[in-house]
């Protein structure tokens, strides 16, 4: 095997380690609220998410969506603080990517799933 072929397997494992994260419950549904509005708090996205995820679950996706560069966590100094998440560029366009699936769901019903496997 040469080094070309060992480059383009890398990083066909590393896109499925992310399309294997992007596809675990509620991550897009996530993706989805934050591309919807420009950052949100933690109790907002689980608002916005018909409060069907717990706070266990979108704590955890939260840091493994920022963990993959998707999201980024931001703090304003405040009392108490303000912590809002936000997309980053790579999260723009993953949301700009998954928009016709989106909509697809919207158009054939989605079963009140909203995003989420």
């Amino acid at each position: 095997m040469n080094e070309n072929q060992q480059e383009n397997e890398l990083m066909i494992c590393t896109k499925s380690d992310l399309s294997e994260k992007i596809n675990k419950k509620w991550t897009m549904c996530i993706i989805n609220i934050l591309g919807v509005e420009k950052g949100k708090r933690f109790n907002e996205i689980k608002k916005d998410s018909m409060g069907n995820i717990n706070s266990r679950t979108l704590s955890m996706r939260l840091k493994e969506l920022q963990k993959e560069g998707i999201i980024t966590r931001e703090v304003k100094p405040k009392a108490p603080p303000e912590v809002r998440y936000i997309l980053t560029e790579d999260g723009w366009e993953l949301y700009e990517a998954l928009q016709p699936l989106f909509q697809y769901l919207d158009q054939h019903g989605n079963n009140g799933s909203n995003g989420q496997n």
